[in-house]
């Protein structure tokens, strides 16, 4: 099953963020003129850490959207008294993961 692009990108900034601490340690050090590089890294970690926490609260606000209100329009045109899109229940009492 494939994931969707919001959540993979989000999981990417994470490795994003690593390579490009490797990248401005690596060229900072690599020359003792460079030293000042250094301190682009609480810029760029800042940056990139802001946008891995706006692209989570979106997906959260999806996930909680498909939850109450889509579910509910659909069970009405459905006329169905089961719960749609069970997963979004089931998967957030799993016993191994600490409550949401």
């Amino acid at each position: 099953m494939s994931r969707s692009r919001g959540i993979g990108f989000r999981d990417n900034l994470i490795y994003a963020t690593l390579v490009a601490i490797g990248a401005i340690l690596s060229f900072a050090i690599t020359n003792p003129a460079n030293y000042q590089a250094l301190l682009i890294l609480p810029l760029a970690t800042f940056v990139l850490g802001w946008i891995y926490l706006s692209n989570d609260r979106k997906i959260s606000e999806i996930g909680r959207y498909i939850r109450v209100v889509l579910a509910q329009r659909l069970g009405k045109l459905n006329n169905s008294q089961q719960h749609l899109f069970e997963w979004e229940l089931v998967y957030k009492v799993e016993p191994r993961r600490p409550p949401a």
